[in-house]
């Protein structure tokens, strides 16, 4: 599996491309994080479809900036994408898996590893449907359960600057009444949230950024694995909490790094 030091190179570059300028704050500091935690569960907000190139450079780059070089990043997926031909690759690459992995299947990998980072980005394909300078609900909040029964802490990205990747459309009620002509994977990525906003968000080809900031928070869930119940849908909704208490945290961030970013075009 590669590192982060091998995905450095390409990222930084990446990253000059995106942004003119970026900021980057982490709380402990993110060296004394890395150092501390040998697992470690990032959970980073969406934004646009495409904000999760500029949000890994920038990550991976003060990583390995703060001795992280040696560290394994393992990206988790929606199953559309290794599905759809020119995305099948790009999910190979993130994720470092050949399919996607059940949760069981995430958790004795985790387990068994160390300087393992497992990277997920919550809201997932709900980005396609709602406002880039929201947090969206977690498609899932699975990645808590595996946070608990690894013993991992979570580290809480937050990031702001590119909410201008996307455009907004309305989508008429006749064309989502269509949609039971595609294929089964593709129905369930797009028919019960086109149904719930009428709206579908479409990437912008990616201008670059005046200013790309991101502010990371070590969490510690409230909750441990022996709090767990026995019962499945009970155990669920113990760990959908935690989540919405992991996205509340994260929507204060993105507000905090939206106000600056208000506070500094007012001095302007």
């Amino acid at each position: 599996m590669r590192r982060l030091e091998e995905y450095e190179p390409i990222l930084s570059q990446a990253l000059r491309l995106c942004a003119r300028q970026s900021a980057f704050e982490c709380q402990p500091p993110l060296g004394d994080v890395l150092a501390s935690h040998p697992r470690l569960i990032v959970a980073v907000n969406h934004s646009t479809p495409l904000s999760w190139l500029p949000a890994a450079a920038l990550l991976v780059v003060n990583a390995v900036a703060r001795g992280g070089g040696l560290r394994t990043p393992m990206g988790v997926m929606d199953r559309f994408f290794f599905h759809v031909p020119f995305f099948r690759e790009l999910a190979h690459l993130i994720t470092q898996t050949e399919r996607p992995l059940s949760s069981r299947e995430l958790i004795e990998k985790f387990e068994a590893s160390e300087n393992l980072d497992l990277v997920v980005f919550p809201e997932g394909s709900n980005c396609f449907f709602g406002r880039s300078d929201e947090v969206q609900e977690f498609r899932s909040p699975k990645f808590v359960e595996i946070a608990l029964r690894t013993e991992s802490p979570i580290l809480i990205v937050a990031h702001w600057g590119s909410e201008n990747w996307a455009k907004s459309i309305e989508v008429p009620q006749a064309i989502v009444d269509r949609l039971g002509v595609l294929p089964p994977f593709m129905q369930r990525f797009f028919e019960k949230r086109l149904k719930e906003k009428g709206k579908l968000v479409l990437p912008m080809w990616p201008a670059p950024m005046e200013r790309f900031s991101m502010r990371c928070e070590l969490y510690h869930p409230s909750l441990s694995v022996d709090d767990l119940a026995d019962d499945a849908d009970e155990r669920f909704t113990q760990i959908a909490g935690e989540a919405e208490r992991i996205r509340n945290r994260m929507c204060e961030l993105v507000a905090e790094l939206s106000g600056e970013k208000q506070r500094t075009i007012a001095r302007n």
